[in-house]
């Protein structure tokens, strides 16, 4: 994948440091691939209990909140936005 997007490791870094980079990448991988696991679950939890209900529109805000309340517990306060986010 470097060569396809054209990167070079930096020579200043060691192989710690090298490594140690590559495993938050594929951490955050991970963690970004359970946010939307777990939001999926109880995204589909909602709509089992309250499908008899009809309350389509109840759902969708339940699930949104649980969504925004997952994120806020997983990122805490110290979450800023990048600026590529701020669009």
């Amino acid at each position: 994948m470097n060569t396809i997007w054209e990167v070079r490791l930096r020579p200043d870094l060691g192989w710690g440091e090298t490594i140690r980079r590559r495993f938050l990448s594929v951490a955050m991988v991970f963690g970004i691939g359970f946010l939307l696991l777990s939001s999926m679950f109880v995204s589909t939890l909602l709509a089992a209990l309250l499908f008899p209900i009809g309350k389509n529109v109840l759902v969708w805000y339940l699930a949104l909140g649980s969504a925004a309340l997952l994120r806020a517990l997983l990122l805490g306060p110290r979450a800023r936005l990048t600026s590529a986010a701020r669009l």
